[in-house]
């Protein structure tokens, strides 16, 4: 099991999780390279279906979700939204 780092540690060095969910995974390593090289952005998480997206909700809890609105199974709006309610105020 891998540990990630807590948001404590994150604002100290001026880093915002993100979390990647898409079933290509070309697209992903681009898009986890582009973050590591032109922001402060750190992929705290992948997920290339629903089943993955939804289980790592909780524990990830990133600043920013990559999402695909178009992933087979599940749609991304139905995703966001499912992710949206649980971590609710």
């Amino acid at each position: 099991m891998i540990m990630v780092p807590d948001r404590i540690y994150f604002r100290s060095h001026n880093l915002v999780p993100v979390r990647l969910v898409d079933d290509t995974p070309t697209f992903s390593r681009i898009a986890a390279h582009f973050l590591q090289e032109h922001d402060n952005g750190v992929v705290v998480g992948t997920a290339g279906g629903g089943e993955g997206v939804l289980a790592q909700a909780q524990s990830l809890q990133p600043d920013i979700v990559l999402i695909d609105l178009a992933l087979p199974g599940l749609s991304g709006l139905l995703k966001s939204e499912s992710e949206k309610a649980k971590h609710a105020l």
